[in-house]
């Protein structure tokens, strides 16, 4: 669902380089950090991960908030960076079978689900899926985030933490739908 996004927005922005860059990606799953950091570049070009940011501006964003935080030491936030590329090659593999209609089809636990309306890579219609499907006896919530895409900690951050804290306070159990 990811790639025929990323070829239809291609064609319709009638963008070459873009078009390249996917042609030559080949199909999916991507098992190694390259291949599947170029088709992020491309998702987040195209708004699928962040409805307002572009690559360049999110990266900005992204390295200001790591080389800034009070939780990493300068030092830290290099080897995070180095570590990125070594942390994809190691998961990719295993998540290409990622399966959660077979292998989780039931949670022992609460459940919340945050999807952004716009969410290219992970889409909302199969979330939707998984959770009408999904098994969760302690409860089952799947929220909502209009205005978001992949990223709504980054695109509604005062809704996306007034939820988290909500969570934390005992919103627990139940079967609902949050919008």
């Amino acid at each position: 669902m990811a790639m025929d996004f990323l070829w239809k927005e291609a064609i319709r922005r009638d963008h070459g380089k873009a078009l390249g860059a996917l042609g030559n990606l080949g199909d999916p799953p991507y098992t190694r950090s390259a291949p599947f950091m170029e088709r992020a570049k491309w998702m987040m070009e195209f708004g699928g991960i962040h409805r307002g940011e572009r690559y360049g501006s999110l990266l900005r964003k992204t390295l200001c908030r790591l080389f800034f935080s009070p939780d990493y030491s300068v030092k830290e936030a290099f080897r995070a960076l180095g570590g990125l590329s070594a942390v994809q090659n190691a998961l990719l593999p295993a998540m290409k079978d990622l399966d959660l209609f077979r292998q989780a089809p039931s949670l022992e636990v609460p459940v919340f689900l945050f999807q952004g309306r716009h969410d290219k890579v992970a889409p909302g219609l199969l979330t939707r899926r998984y959770f009408d499907r999904l098994e969760a006896p302690k409860g089952k919530t799947l929220l909502w985030f209009d205005s978001s895409a992949h990223m709504p900690h980054y695109e509604e951050p005062e809704r996306f933490a007034a939820l988290l804290k909500k969570i934390g306070t005992g919103m627990t159990g139940g079967t609902g739908l949050f919008f």
